[in-house]
């Protein structure tokens, strides 16, 4: 029952914020409109007001878009209360509501991903039905993942919220391509982090059949110098050159 006063708060916060805007531009515009020149543009005109020298469209829109960002920055402290409350469900179905006020603000995308697919993914684990649990931790999981890619589809210039896609295939799907396929895409875009090369990499050399071209790419990283040559990448290039060695000795004992 707690979700649904919720909504209904926030849709009368959002009436009154229209109600005051609208309010301040009917006298804006019909002050303005006193002051103008009759218009023949039908597009100059809303409520039979002159808005050339007044109140655009531009100002119409802006004013919305107050009223959505107020709205969600709102409704996201009520997530927080979730929060302590650990009403996962609860905050997820705020955090959609969110994410369509405000598509283009990456934290809330990014940050409902992290509640769903590490918080509360992690805490069904005290979960003592075994069948239930992962059923559970899944769930949470892929709408954490589900939270990413639709930042994503709003946001396609934004290297975090692909950087923190591969991070969570990686690390909790153990989908290897698709983090790979993540990282590369992140670090294609502009602002993206140095070593979003070496992870791509490295989820490659995880891949059944890929684990040459993971190899190359390891070696062209080293080669580019100091800065490349990480603990872990030194560590991968080691294991898969004696991963290859040893399946060169098994071909020749074979033969034998």
């Amino acid at each position: 029952m707690r979700l649904p006063r919720i909504l209904r708060a926030a849709r009368k916060f959002l009436i009154l914020l229209l109600f005051i805007w609208s309010t301040w531009a009917f006298f804006w515009s019909k002050e303005a409109g006193a002051q103008a020149e009759p218009s023949t543009h039908a597009n100059e005109v809303f409520l039979g007001y002159e808005w050339k020298e007044g109140v655009g469209f531009s100002e119409i829109d802006y004013a919305l878009d107050s009223c959505r960002a107020s709205l969600a920055a709102w409704l996201w402290e009520k997530i927080f209360t979730l929060w302590e409350k650990k009403e996962w469900d609860e905050m997820a179905k705020l955090m959609e509501v969110v994410i369509w006020l405000q598509p283009h603000q990456i934290l809330y995308a990014d940050q409902a991903a992290w509640q769903m697919a590490w918080n509360a993914s992690a805490a069904v684990l005290k979960d003592s039905n075994e069948a239930h649990r992962q059923e559970r931790e899944h769930y949470y999981i892929q709408r954490g993942r589900a939270f990413l890619e639709e930042g994503i589809s709003k946001n396609p210039g934004s290297s975090l919220l692909y950087e923190h896609l591969g991070l969570l295939l990686r690390d909790k799907l153990e989908d290897h391509l698709g983090a790979a396929e993540a990282f590369d895409q992140a670090a294609a875009l502009p602002g993206a982090a140095p070593y979003l090369h070496r992870f791509a990499a490295y989820e490659l050399t995880e891949c059944p059949g890929r684990e040459q071209e993971g190899y190359d790419r390891l070696m062209a990283l080293y080669q580019e110098g100091k800065e490349q040559r990480m603990p872990m990448l030194l560590a991968k290039i080691k294991i898969l050159e004696e991963k290859r060695n040893s399946h060169k000795r098994a071909q020749k004992n074979t033969k034998k």
